[in-house]
């Protein structure tokens, strides 16, 4: 069951509650703070929220490990179950679906990514899904590919980048119906974590494991590293000691 509940004024602090799991107090000096209610938004179901997006339109939408997805119109609302997404895991065990990321371009339009399989393998993982009804239906596709995306970036003019756990680096420039496969700065040895484009889809940056930092000016033909936070501690550390 889907419940709603009293909502405080600030939606910051409810956010991130919602999000961690952890009560934020409301209360003032002159409040009692010993039978504070507990104020969070009530989902009503126990699982593994990987990520929140705000859709162009206003509406908030959580991905739910397992193929399920959970939206609501603004942060006073109730909260709605969206259309059932799932798929039979593999007898072996192998999760079929596990969502991270919605996307959208505008307030039709949007993707969901993550771990999903497209066809009858549950151990590839090689699809997502699509909308053009803002959500009501959606479309299991084809990425012609296995890649656990990682990190998604789309525009509204309808380019998008996705970022595979192994650094597969992939591009659409038609809002997700057919892709491109880009030159990569990552592979298994510094899986990206984020990836990030200025509009007009040739500067970006990235990011991954091992301390790596790179931009491009020219979506990803060629690229150079950047140092990072670390590096320059470490510089500076080093200077010291000299």
């Amino acid at each position: 069951m889907i419940s709603k509940v009293p909502l405080p004024s600030r939606p910051l602090p409810l956010l991130l509650s919602l999000l961690t799991g952890v009560m934020f107090s409301f209360c003032t000096p002159s409040q009692e703070t010993i039978a504070e209610k507990d104020r969070r938004a009530a989902i009503g179901t126990l699982s593994r929220m990987e990520r929140i997006t705000i859709a162009p339109n206003g509406e908030i939408w959580l991905a739910r490990k397992g193929g399920c997805a959970y939206y609501t119109n603004s942060l006073d609302s109730n909260w709605h179950i969206g259309p059932d997404l799932s798929v039979p895991d593999d007898p072996a065990g192998i999760i079929a679906q596990e969502f991270r990321q919605f996307s959208f371009f505008n307030d039709k339009v949007g993707l969901i990514t993550g771990e999903v399989s497209f066809g009858t393998s549950r151990q590839a993982h090689n699809g997502y899904l699509r909308t053009t009804d803002a959500g009501k239906h959606w479309e299991l596709l084809d990425l012609g590919m296995e890649v656990d995306i990682k990190s998604v970036h789309a525009e509204k003019d309808g380019k998008v980048w996705l970022v595979g756990t192994v650094g597969q680096l992939l591009f659409s420039n038609d809002y997700g119906k057919s892709w491109t496969q880009l030159a990569s700065p990552f592979d298994k040895s510094n899986a990206p974590t984020c990836l990030l484009m200025a509009a007009g889809g040739l500067e970006g940056y990235a990011s991954g494991y091992g301390n790596h930092l790179c931009t491009t000016d020219n979506n990803w033909e060629s690229w150079r590293y950047l140092p990072t936070p670390l590096d320059q501690l470490q510089k500076k550390v080093g200077s010291k000691k000299n």
